[in-house]
């Protein structure tokens, strides 16, 4: 059970990592929360691949015009774990942004919940905040929740949501095996196009090892 409170003062650029790789043992509560001063930025980066059952909270607060707030990662689920992901960002001035973006894999009976939740207080104009949340499914038995959440009060902003839960394409695992891979690495070929986005946006070289190293063990 962890807290972690970051404090982003003015101009200051912080990137946190968390890489959660429990054994399948382990009951994990973590809570982190930022608050981000004026043109400073906060990134938060995940990758939580174990415990048995995981309730993970990511907020970020932005305090100051010209703050920053992003938070980008990957959850996976199998066996009979239970991920469960909350992702919330809150406008509170004029002239800040944010992203949030989100990649889940569940199999076996494994199931996940996903929250993703953007606040813009009313004096919080001229606001861009996205978010998107992405999982695919690998097993019929499989439980898959996403909840995308906006609560705007203000008129002069952009802000969007997109959430998907689906299966993979089987024109594209049977395009894969009639190429001769066998069916679970064409399938892990898949799962890894699906995780690019976030692969791509990974702050060290180290930590895109660690999620690779995570769906190898997956």
């Amino acid at each position: 059970n962890s807290v972690t409170n970051v404090i982003c003062l003015p101009e200051a650029h912080v990137t946190y990592i968390l890489l959660q790789r429990f054994a399948a043992d382990v009951t994990d509560f973590s809570t982190k929360r930022a608050l981000v001063h004026r043109d400073a930025s906060m990134s938060w980066n995940f990758c939580i691949a174990g415990a048995r059952l995981t309730r993970t909270l990511l907020e970020t607060s932005l305090e100051g015009e010209g703050a920053n707030g992003e938070a980008t990662g990957v959850f996976l689920g199998k066996g009979d774990r239970h991920v469960d992901v909350t992702c919330r960002a809150r406008h509170c001035v004029p002239n800040t942004t944010n992203k949030i973006t989100s990649k889940g894999v569940m199999k076996d009976r494994a199931s996940s919940v996903f929250r993703g939740v953007i606040r813009i207080d009313k004096d919080a104009q001229k606001t861009n905040s996205y978010l998107s949340d992405n999982t695919l499914k690998l097993s019929a038995q499989a439980v898959a929740n996403t909840i995308p959440s906006l609560f705007i009060d203000a008129n002069d902003v952009k802000a969007s949501h997109a959430a998907t839960v689906g299966q993979i394409d089987d024109n594209q695992l049977f395009y894969l095996m009639s190429r001769g891979l066998p069916a679970g690495r064409a399938e892990r070929t898949i799962v890894e196009g699906f995780f690019a986005p976030v692969l791509a946006k990974a702050p060290t070289h180290d930590f895109t090892e660690q999620i690779l190293q995570a769906l190898e063990d997956f």
